[in-house]
């Protein structure tokens, strides 16, 4: 049983969570970091009609297979979607099928970033 607990204690304390940043913080951390990449994990519709200046649409699991493996692992990846809950799933590829740390996901999604009066691109893309 000591086994067992002692396991599970190490899983929880070795596993990181995601990173949700809320709006202000995600955006001060963007003008902060040299190295980043912003990865919208949203609908292809949904990219093209607006997004967050300068993201990279990786809504499906390919195209986000061929953005991140011409990434170096100190890439600062910026992730989001709608809400924030479809984030959690890429973070987990991110992390565990690639291996990088410094991921940081916005905190309800792109509809609190447009709220809030963050830029937008709204430049539509056929």
């Amino acid at each position: 049983m000591a086994k067992v607990s002692l396991f599970f204690c190490l899983v929880i304390c070795f596993s990181k969570e995601v990173e949700k940043l809320d709006c202000e913080s995600y955006y001060d951390l963007l003008n902060r970091v040299d190295q980043y990449i912003i990865l919208d994990t949203r609908l292809k519709d949904q990219y093209n009609f607006e997004r967050i200046p300068s993201a990279y649409w990786a809504g499906d699991k390919e195209t986000l297979d061929s953005i991140v493996k011409k990434l170096s692992l100190q890439t600062n990846i910026f992730i989001y979607c709608d809400y924030g809950d479809r984030t959690v799933e890429v973070y987990e590829i991110l992390r565990d099928n690639y291996g990088f740390e410094n991921i940081y996901d916005l905190d309800k999604g792109f509809e609190e970033w447009k709220y809030q009066n963050y830029p937008v691109d709204t430049l539509l893309i056929e």
